[in-house]
């Protein structure tokens, strides 16, 4: 398992933590387990519980993985859950867009030929 896989179990082990015992509970035992068992001993993560949930700094797969959490355990009734895949859904459009604008091959181009300075060269011999 590489480092970065067992950093994104240790935030959520901290998550998990910080979370009330009945939602908690809501994860099967096996899946609570494995996220200790592999989890990093080695990257320190903690919660500052100064700033909202939405502004901690937590890696995307950590992000990703409490989605899944979420869908899976956290979030009842059919409606709620669609609800929560079609939001996920355009968050999912809107990152695509943004790299698309962001690594767009003509804008980068064109952005580049505007602060290029062409003159004429001329060859000796």
């Amino acid at each position: 398992m590489n480092t970065e896989y067992r950093e994104m179990l240790t935030e959520i082990d901290v998550i998990l933590e910080n979370m009330s015992d009945s939602e908690v509970n809501k994860i099967p035992i096996k899946l609570r387990e494995f996220i200790r068992n592999n989890k990093s001993t080695e990257y320190s993560f903690t919660i500052d519980n100064n700033i909202p949930f939405s502004e901690q700094k937590l890696k995307k797969d950590t992000i990703d993985f409490l989605a899944l959490l979420s869908e899976a355990y956290f979030i009842e009734g059919a409606e709620k859950k669609l609800k929560f895949r079609q939001i996920l859904v355009e968050n999912e459009k809107k990152h695509e867009q943004e790299l698309r604008d962001k690594y767009n091959p003509d804008k980068i181009f064109e952005n580049s030929n505007k602060n290029n300075v062409r003159g004429k060269v001329k060859w000796e011999r």
